[in-house]
């Protein structure tokens, strides 16, 4: 994903997928206890964890919303910053589907079911290897081709807009590569049920562009926020999963090869993903195309959509988030009738807790 999203909420959760469901008692509470340890956790104390890493990131995302609204105001400064990571976040779906760690947790829980972990830290390596160099090749034109772009699609901004909106687009392109590069390494996490990691990294990236505004807004003005984004998803993305990942024993393998098995593998699994997911974000797309043409605009739109999807953000995501890795592990064990019951179990609740929510929010 390529930056992180807000809100609040919290009712029943998904039921674990082949676990009992849990109450809340002593035993309960070690369960809870269970989401920070490095030996995993169950579904119920992830999907815990990460809805309240997604509560907290909301918070801190309406204290961004203010900071930058008291500072920028709602104008055209504002614009250029939010139309600026419209051009990253196309690169990121487009060839990654913005979501490059699903595919890759099902290829390493095949191989962690089978015992065989360097197997799994060399399809991570040829993986990471090999989209780096990709993503690298793709930035390197995106940040040529910046300027054509943003006259292409926001000919409203006037020309000290397209300006800015290009010189921000610059600073937040390398980002991605940063958000990938967390995605991969903290799939190798996921797959052993620790969630620490994943909850942590919205929470430094909102961070980080609040501290970058705080700290550096008085002096270079907007590029504070691209630069602060640019740290928080170095720092929340890619480091910190880093540093999970070699704690967790990572052998890294500097392998090239994009007519790898494991390679060709994960991308047979993620062009799905990345033709489906680019595709339900067009609808951001071409919203802030139009509502370039109004000063505040496109501003006012990001407000409205990041409250609109509240319920799917800190929801949905976390429970997403916390399952897969139990799904995939039933799937790679090949129990196929506990792993439909479980998805099945999982959907149903998300679904009725959504509507709860989404019915308050009306």
């Amino acid at each position: 994903m390529a930056h992180v999203k807000q809100s609040d909420a919290q009712l029943e959760l998904p039921i674990p997928p082949h676990q009992p469901e849990v109450v809340v008692s002593p035993g309960g509470l070690e369960r809870l206890r269970g989401a920070f340890s490095a030996k995993g956790s169950t579904a119920f104390a992830a999907t815990i964890l990460l809805m309240a890493s997604s509560l907290l990131s909301g918070l801190l995302g309406l204290v961004r919303q203010r900071y930058i609204g008291a500072v920028f105001g709602a104008g055209t400064t504002t614009d250029a910053f939010n139309a600026a990571f419209t051009l990253p976040d196309m690169l990121s779906y487009f060839l990654v589907g913005g979501v490059g760690s699903i595919s890759l947790i099902r290829i390493l829980s095949r191989y962690r079911e089978a015992g065989d972990e360097a197997g799994a830290d060399r399809a991570l390596s040829v993986v990471l290897n090999a989209m780096l160099l990709v993503l690298g090749v793709a930035v390197l034109l995106a940040e040529l081709l910046a300027g054509v772009y943003t006259e292409m699609f926001f000919p409203s901004f006037d020309a000290t807009t397209k300006e800015l909106c290009t010189h921000l687009t610059r600073i937040l392109l390398p980002g991605q590569m940063f958000f990938f590069a967390g995605f991969v390494l903290g799939a190798r996490l996921l797959v052993r049920k620790i969630f620490t990691y994943q909850a942590l990294t919205p929470l430094l990236y909102n961070l980080g562009i609040i501290v970058g505004g705080v700290l550096l807004a008085g002096r270079i003005g907007v590029d504070s926020l691209a630069w602060g984004a640019l740290g928080g998803a170095f720092v929340g993305a890619a480091l910190l999963n880093g540093i999970g990942a070699v704690r967790g024993g990572l052998r890294y393998h500097p392998i090239l090869n994009l007519r790898d098995p494991a390679f060709v593998e994960w991308f047979k699994l993620s062009l799905p993903l990345m033709i489906g997911v680019s595709l339900t974000m067009a609808d951001r797309w071409i919203t802030n195309h139009y509502a370039a043409a109004d000063h505040g605009g496109i501003s006012r739109m990001t407000v409205a959509k990041n409250l609109f999807n509240a319920p799917f953000s800190i929801i949905g995501m976390a429970a997403g988030a916390a399952s897969l890795p139990f799904f995939s592990s039933l799937f790679a064990q090949g129990r196929l009738y506990e792993f439909n019951g479980a998805v099945t179990r999982s959907v149903s609740r998300l679904l009725a807790v959504s509507f709860l929510v989404s019915a308050g929010m009306i």
